[in-house]
């Protein structure tokens, strides 16, 4: 009986050795993977960061070629490039009569002498 509780008393302690190790992997893969984890999750903040500064960066961008094209496409912009072209307005409208009728009549203008 004695060598009996020896024997159950040295397998007891070898499953608590046992059970210790596997415990302390288990805890020591659990650590690592926590921290891969967190790499990731810092890892992915900072690439969100960028891509939040980038779509601030194209709508700045984005406004800017708005405000040029309202620019561009005012009516004193337009009738100054006209003018640079040679066009000059007209005193006298002429409407053109389709075989359609439309909602309201097309005016169409006529080019005069040039004036300075």
């Amino acid at each position: 009986m004695k060598r009996l509780l020896e024997r159950f008393h040295g397998r007891s302690h070898r499953q608590a050795v046992a059970l210790l190790v596997i415990s302390l992997l288990v805890s020591l893969g659990l650590a690592v993977g926590n921290l891969l984890a967190n790499a990731r999750a810092t890892q992915l903040h900072s690439e969100m960061e960028r891509l939040y500064q980038s779509e601030k960066d194209l709508i700045s961008e984005t406004n800017e070629l708005y405000t040029q094209i309202g620019k561009v496409a005012s009516t004193e912009e337009m009738e100054r490039r006209a003018r640079q072209a040679g066009f000059v307005p007209t005193d006298k409208f002429e409407y053109l009569q389709m075989p359609t009728p439309t909602a309201r009549p097309t005016v169409t203008a006529t080019l005069t002498t040039r004036q300075p």
